[in-house]
C-alpha cells in the first residue's frame, strides 16, 4: 500500500500490524506525519460498522491529554476505515518493559509509572 492515497494521507512504511488492522507511517497534503491505521478485519468491513464508524470517532477527536496520541482525522475511503493519529516514535509497550528487565530495572516499577500516566487521562489520581 506504500504510495496509496487514503483521505488526506499518503501511506509510507508498514509500522506494525494488529489483529483489527494495519497501521502506516503516512504524510498528509499540507506536509504533516501520522500514523494512519486502516482497519482490514472483517467486522470493520461490514455497513453497520462502516456507518456507525464516523459517530465513534467523534471521542477521539474531543480527546486531548499530553499522555494520549493526538487524533488528526479518520474516514472511510473505498469501503476501507482508517483513522490518522500523531505518530510516537518510539518503543512500544511490550519493547520498553523488556527493555526494563534486560537492564536491571524493574519492570513492575516502570509499568506502574505507565498504568498512572494511562489513569490520569481518565480523570483518575
Amino acid at each position: 500500500m506504500t504510495g496509496a492515497s487514503v483521505g488526506n494521507w499518503v501511506l509510507g512504511a508498514e509500522l506494525g500490524r494488529g489483529p483489527h488492522g494495519v497501521a502506516y507511517r503516512a504524510t498528509s497534503t499540507d506536509g504533516r506525519t501520522a500514523a494512519v491505521k486502516l482497519f482490514t478485519h472483517p467486522a470493520a468491513l461490514a455497513a453497520d460498522f462502516l456507518a456507525r464508524f464516523p459517530a465513534e470517532m467523534l471521542a477521539l477527536q474531543r480527546l486531548n491529554h499530553p499522555n494520549v496520541a493526538k487524533f488528526f482525522d479518520s474516514g472511510v475511503h473505498a469501503g476501507t476505515a482508517y483513522s490518522a493519529s500523531e505518530l510516537v516514535d518510539g518503543p512500544d509497550l511490550a519493547a520498553r518493559l523488556k527493555a526494563a528487565g534486560d537492564s536491571g530495572l524493574n519492570w513492575k516499577d516502570d509499568l506502574v509509572r505507565l498504568a498512572v500516566q494511562i489513569a490520569r487521562v481518565f480523570g483518575a489520581e
